[in-house]
């Protein structure tokens, strides 16, 4: 079976993608079919905060956990660029980060700000604490007034990289993330209650 065709436009494509990396930040990565088409992926990705539940009244700061180009904000719905990221929304709202990189597609993600009238069943974050942050090995985490009873850490992916349940009245506790690989996890604190406040970390 003659393969040649295939080959030289593999080597084309292949010299023609080096070049392009060379030029410009946004890496493109050609993936052959045997029909001799190419369908390309690109490294442009962005990752917002976590979804957050405030009380009516109060401020947020949209963070950027993960970018690899510019990063603009924008309230769902609308085209007018967030330029002051302490936001204190009057009702539930959603926020779209979009992240932009030359010659590369825009990326996209979405954050959920939860507005409550009354702090009935509302976890304060402020009252957790996780530090150092970012961290290369042992992480510290205290509560004020509340009780965790479990905590999960997940990568930015979902999966569960740690668990561990935890006993007592002790408002400060420390784990060993050493063994994980560098990079953005989320820290789970599961309450007595049941309910459950998210912190993002990052382990260099």
């Amino acid at each position: 079976m003659k393969r040649t065709p295939f080959i030289i436009l593999s080597l084309i494509l292949a010299m023609s993608i080096s070049g392009f990396a060379q030029d410009c930040p946004c890496v493109k990565t050609a993936v052959i079919g045997n029909d001799a088409s190419a369908a390309f992926t690109h490294n442009n990705k962005v990752i917002s905060m976590p979804d957050t539940t405030i009380l009516l009244g109060s401020s947020v700061n949209l963070q950027t956990l993960k970018s690899i180009g510019k990063v603009k904000w924008y309230a769902l719905g609308s085209d007018t660029e967030i330029t002051d990221l302490l936001v204190k929304p009057s009702a539930t709202t959603e926020f779209v980060v979009k992240s932009e990189l030359k010659d590369c597609p825009d990326a996209y993600d979405t954050v959920k700000i939860a507005v409550k009238s009354s702090a009935t069943g509302l976890k304060e974050t402020n009252v957790f604490s996780v530090f150092p942050n970012p961290t290369n090995g042992i992480i510290t985490i205290s509560s004020i007034n509340e009780q965790i009873k479990r905590i999960e850490i997940v990568d930015i992916n979902g999966k569960s990289s740690l668990q561990k349940s935890l006993t007592g009245e002790n408002p400060v506790h420390e784990i060993n993330i050493s063994h994980l690989n560098n990079g953005m996890y989320f820290i789970n604190l599961i309450l007595t209650d049941n309910a459950t406040v998210t912190k993002p970390i990052i382990k260099n």
